[in-house]
């Protein structure tokens, strides 16, 4: 099996889901780490963006699929985070 690293960033709390959400379709595990985002300044807090306390994603995926993988978890990123 050749295998790609599917990485996704995602609000806090929504990882878990999207980490469902592959396994169900296939993804045989992945990794959930807290990040946090160094960006520091008005705009940002302006443009409500001030939180920036985030998931990062890594879920193994077979090559072959992961174009299906990342669709999907794309779509259900929009629909939640």
């Amino acid at each position: 099996m050749i295998s790609s690293t599917l990485v996704a960033i995602v609000k806090k709390g929504e990882a878990s889901k999207l980490m469902s959400a592959a396994r169900a379709k296939g993804a045989p595990g992945g990794s959930v780490i807290s990040a946090r985002g160094t960006a520091t300044n008005s705009i940002l807090a302006a443009l409500g963006l001030g939180d920036t306390s985030r998931e990062v994603l890594l879920s193994v995926v077979e090559r072959e699929t992961r174009q299906g993988q990342r669709d999907r978890t794309r779509d259900r990123c929009l629909q939640r985070c």
